[in-house]
């Protein structure tokens, strides 16, 4: 009801963990997904990009300049929403990119989604020329989307360069 989604947005302003707002959108994982990626100022800017298994921002598509771990999976020392925001905060996995794509209704704006979770609480993805990627903790894999498509797929090579929309799950930070 209009009168539960109104409730519930306001108990989730100005949620944070370890200095970083998140919203709680119901997912029965509980995991919590940050209002804003990695470098940005409000959830309509896109932020950094980052290529994988790299923690600084890099903009050079280049494997020259790459020096992200080759892996199949992020260790926590190579997962930048960890090493700067801690706390359990960790770049997404596949199965919780899915979580969101399946459990949150999507709803375009023309700048980008209105994510709304089984709580009526929402998260902003802003897009960028027409499209988002965010990057998911395994190599290659990305959640990508457009006014017309949403999914996730496998990127052409760990050195493109994504933004990061950290989650962190309560139960693991106690």
């Amino acid at each position: 009801s209009v009168y539960h989604r109104i409730v519930t947005a306001i108990t989730n302003i100005n949620c944070s963990h370890n200095g970083h707002e998140y919203v709680d959108l119901g997912l029965p994982s509980g995991t919590m997904w940050a209002k804003c990626n990695v470098g940005a100022a409000t959830p309509e800017d896109r932020g950094d990009v980052y290529a994988y298994g790299e923690i600084y921002p890099n903009t050079n598509y280049s494997t020259s300049t790459y020096t992200g771990e080759q892996g199949d999976f992020l260790p926590a020392e190579a997962d930048v929403a960890s090493v700067f925001w801690g706390g359990g905060w960790h770049i997404p996995t596949i199965a919780e990119m899915d979580e969101l794509r399946f459990y949150c209704i999507w709803e375009w704006n023309g700048q980008g989604y209105i994510v709304t979770g089984p709580n009526g609480c929402s998260i902003f993805i802003p897009v960028n020329n027409g499209w988002f990627y965010i990057r998911s903790s395994s190599v290659n894999y990305v959640l990508r989307g457009a006014s017309d498509e949403l999914e996730v797929l496998v990127s052409p090579s760990a050195y493109a360069t994504y933004a990061i929309r950290p989650v962190f799950r309560p139960e693991n930070n106690n």
